[in-house]
């Protein structure tokens, strides 16, 4: 699994300006598609073409460039504190302003402090109704307000209640 700030290291470009746009991956610029034909037919597993894809991958994410620190402290805040910490609290500890980490946040993560929290609480939400646990008794363990927060988020998110999209997907996809 990609980190959070691995797509601004592997396009090399501020993320938000990517939003609802279609990039292509395999363009020249990005990886040697010639290479990557004659190599993986070369190949004669799966396990082996994925690995090439993996090895390709993390090369041109380590020659691109590196998400702040400061950036990469308040996604590993947001990450262990389920979604829980305010921007203020992400700030003071990555030593910047609010306003400053947001606008990094949004370049190198493609999204707001604030709405990579979310993203967070809903994963985890996802995973604890995946296990059988009610919507109420999730909402409350994913730090939803209430079952009434977690619903809206989900319809936000998703389009759907959390009824339906269960129903849509399998549960055991978020354990």
């Amino acid at each position: 699994m990609l980190r959070p700030t691995a797509g601004y290291s592997l396009l090399g470009s501020s993320l938000h300006e990517l939003v609802d746009r279609h990039i292509e991956l395999l363009e020249p610029a990005m990886i040697d598609t010639d290479r990557l034909t004659m190599t993986m037919g070369q190949l004669d597993c799966w396990n082996d073409r994925f690995m090439l894809l993996d090895r390709l991958l993390s090369e041109r994410i380590a020659a691109g460039p590196s998400a702040s620190p400061g950036v990469i402290r308040a996604v590993l805040a947001v990450r262990h504190g389920g979604g829980r910490r305010s921007v203020a609290e992400l700030a003071a500890e990555s030593r910047q302003s609010p306003r400053h980490l947001e606008r990094l946040f949004k370049e190198q993560v493609g999204v707001s402090p604030k709405t990579y929290a979310q993203i967070t609480r809903f994963r985890h939400a996802l995973r604890l109704i995946g296990t059988g646990l009610s919507h109420a008794d999730a909402a409350a363990r994913a730090g939803f307000h209430d079952q009434a927060h977690l619903h809206r988020d989900f319809k936000s998110m998703t389009g759907r209640t959390p009824r339906q999209f269960m129903e849509f997907t399998r549960a055991e996809d978020f354990r």
